[in-house]
């Protein structure tokens, strides 16, 4: 399970960015990892047979997708941004 500042991470944001940059950077990342725009799997495989250049886009897919879903509403933004609550030692 990603953390929370992985969120800023997987989308290249830093924790004080705007809800407009936010959501450009996932527009720009899900344009990078769509099926329709990168290489077809077929070209990619004969430099690499072995490998399965789609599984890498289909997992980058997700975590961006699951990045945004937390950081397109505001009030999950603004709280991870706040420091942890921590708790006064007994």
């Amino acid at each position: 399970m990603p953390t929370d500042q992985d969120h800023y991470l997987v989308l290249g944001v830093e924790p004080s960015a705007s809800a407009s940059q936010i959501t450009h950077a996932y527009r720009t990342l899900m344009r990078r990892h769509h099926p329709d725009t990168r290489i077809p799997a077929r070209q990619a495989t004969h430099s690499n047979p072995g490998h399965d250049p789609n599984h890498a886009h289909d997992a980058a897919l997700q975590r961006i997708a699951a990045a945004y879903a937390v950081l397109r509403r505001p009030q999950t933004a603004s709280r991870l941004r706040r420091p942890p609550h921590r708790t006064r030692p007994a």
